[in-house]
Order: structure tokens, then sequence, then C-alpha cells
């Protein structure tokens, strides 16, 4: 396309609108514009913040890789990822906590084949920790619903269901887990 301008007026004015336009669209941008770090509260001030933002954030992953090592571990090594998850119970907050007390409640009722197949009766003080973690999260759920006795119950009776496939060992852990699961989770009332 070719323009032909009468006079070299019209070509400045032209493109004095071209460069207002531009500029004015450009300002615009750069005042909407907001990055994560324009927000006070979250800038770090100094080196030690900066080093404390990229610990928790490694911390976070730490917590996911425990997760998906549970889930993708084999009979030999689970006992210990599962001692590994337990270590974190202190120090998990925010939203990574969500993740890990909803893992602690579903896994031994969605895996319990897997999950009770690596204890045997001496290791009742790992499953006393488990279940202080999977009643923080059933308490979190029942004791926001106006039905709260009812889904305590019927997480109970899943849970036992899921259970009957077990073995007479396993099946006799997964029936005193299930119990101090709900004993905590009453006593958080």
């Amino acid at each position: 396309m070719i323009f032909y301008f009468n006079s070299m007026e019209q070509l400045k004015y032209l493109i004095s609108i071209f460069l207002i336009l531009i500029f004015v669209s450009c300002k615009e941008n750069k005042r909407d514009s907001v990055s994560f770090w324009d927000v006070g509260e979250y800038m770090p001030e100094t080196k030690e913040d900066v080093k404390s933002v990229s610990d928790w954030d490694k911390f976070e992953a730490e917590v996911f890789q425990s997760i998906d090592s549970i889930e993708t571990s084999t009979l030999l090594n689970r006992k210990a990822r599962i001692e590994k998850f337990l270590s974190y119970s202190d120090r998990v907050d925010g939203a990574i906590s969500e993740a890990y007390f909803v893992f602690a409640l579903k896994y031994p009722s969605d895996k319990n084949m897997y999950f009770f197949a690596v204890f045997e009766e001496s290791d009742t003080v790992l499953l006393d920790r488990w279940a202080i973690l999977a009643a923080n999260e059933l308490a979190n759920n029942a004791f926001n619903l106006p039905e709260e006795k009812d889904l305590i119950k019927d997480y109970e009776k899943e849970f036992r269901v899921n259970s009957s496939i077990l073995n007479p060992k396993e099946k006799k852990l997964a029936f005193w887990y299930i119990e101090k699961v709900i004993a905590y989770t009453i006593a958080k009332e």
C-alpha cells in the first residue's frame, strides 16, 4: 500500500499522531502491569529473605516428592518412605498442608493393601503418628459441615469395607488404625 501526501505537513501530522498512539498504549501497559515483586508483602528485602523463599520452595518440592515416592514405592522401600513422609508433619503449613493431610487421610483407605502390607504389630507408633495426621484432616472436613457425625461414620464404614480384602494380620492393624483415627477425630471436637 502506497500513501501519497499533498504536503510535508500532512506527513508530519500523521507521524505525530502515530507516535502519540504508540506512546499512550505503551504507557498504559506499563501502568496496568503488575509483577510478583510489585506486591510489597512478598518482596524479599534481604538475601536471607530470598534464601528462605527458595528454602520453602525446596521443602514443598520435597513433600510432594515424598508423596509421589510412597505412591510409586515397592514393598521393600515403602516403610522408609512412609517414615520420611511422617518426618515433615511438624513443618507443613499453608497450601502444602492441604495436600499433605489429604494424602494422609486417603492413602490408607484407598491404597490399604499397599499401606498395611509394610507394617508389623510392633509398628503401632508409626501407625499412631499417621492416624493423628488423618484425624486432623477428617476433623477439619467433618467439623466444617452440619452433618459432621455422618461424615465420620461414612469414612469409617468405607474404610472397613475397603479393608475387608486384607489378610488377617493387615486387617487387624487396619482396624486398630481406624479406631485411633476415629478416637483422635472425636477428641478434636
